[in-house]
């Protein structure tokens, strides 16, 4: 038997993952309302457990043609095993992706790419919009992320730990692989499992994996193109305005004894007035103002 599980990416991150971390605060709360409704309704027949009716109030049954759960249905997990693997993957990568295109950016990205990649279960399942099979989990959504990893990322190496367990042999370590070498595999490999799996009933949603991973590739492009045209700035990039934008000192005109000048570093209208090269009298203008100002509203009277 060999397992082998994702623990890191040789990519450190500027910015602490909100987005990333509430979602995953979400999807671990509304399983946690899951898990007690369980345990409080075991002695409940089956037909009458509420379990049954919080997935299909919050799961995506295309047959119900509901709105909401297009949306909710990305928060909803079937097990403890099925939000840790999906956690562990979001944290990985999304935190990652998070980073790069921004944080209101990366939640519009995370949404829309778990919608296309529930379309694509649906357009993947036989009866399509007249399944009753209900659609739950975040992979669909994560896997837009693995999807938009590769052109981010694609030189990038994932670390795993592996465990190998041959009846008396057993052996647990560590490697290193290339991003995208990785994630094509998990795509080809959710292809493969999606077309075995056709029509097979409730099963892992393969389609929406893939059509998430697919999903993320083509956005992340798209943005990326956006990018190069100037027509976007990354997170970095806003990240290093905002800065500049914050630390830099403002430059004001002056208007002394009939004639203009500047501009002048605001903090040195005080040394200037104290020198006598300007007026108390002398009258100030930046960029932003309505009206000329007097230097004494700067330099506090003196």
């Amino acid at each position: 038997m060999f397992f082998a599980i994702p623990t890191g990416v040789e990519y450190r991150a500027q910015r602490y993952p909100v987005v990333t971390f509430t979602i995953m605060g979400l999807c671990t709360f509304i399983w946690l309302i899951e898990t007690v409704l369980r345990l409080t309704g075991n002695n409940e027949p089956a037909e009458d457990s509420i379990v049954p009716w919080f997935f299909q109030m919050f799961g995506l049954v295309p047959a119900d043609g509901r709105i909401h759960p297009w949306l909710t249905y990305m928060f909803v997990h079937q097990g403890f095993f099925h939000l840790l693997g999906n956690m562990i993957y979001l944290f990985l990568f999304g935190s990652c992706v998070e980073d790069i295109v921004g944080r209101w950016r990366y939640g519009i990205f995370y949404l829309v790419g778990g919608v296309l990649a529930a379309l694509a279960q649906i357009a993947f399942t036989a009866a399509h919009f007249d399944s009753p099979i209900p659609i739950v989990g975040a992979s669909g959504a994560i896997s837009a992320c693995m999807g938009a990893f590769v052109p981010l990322f694609h030189k990038t190496k994932i670390q795993f730990k592996y465990i190998l367990w041959l009846i008396i042999y057993f052996r647990a370590g560590e490697f290193s692989i290339k991003a995208w070498i990785v994630m094509s595999w998990w795509f080809l490999r959710d292809v493969i499992d999606a077309i075995l799996s056709f029509d097979a009933g409730p099963s892992t949603a393969f389609a929406a994996h893939a059509g998430g991973w697919a999903s993320g590739l083509g956005l992340m492009l798209l943005f990326k193109l956006l990018l190069k045209r100037g027509v976007v700035r990354s997170a970095a990039q806003e990240a290093l305005e905002a800065e500049y934008r914050a630390s830099a000192e403002p430059l004001v005109y002056l208007f002394d004894h009939g004639q203009q000048t500047g501009p002048f570093p605001v903090s040195q209208l005080t040394e200037m007035l104290r020198a006598g090269s300007i007026s108390p009298e002398a009258v100030y203008w930046c960029d932003g103002m309505v009206d000329w100002k007097s230097v004494r509203d700067v330099t506090g009277g003196r």
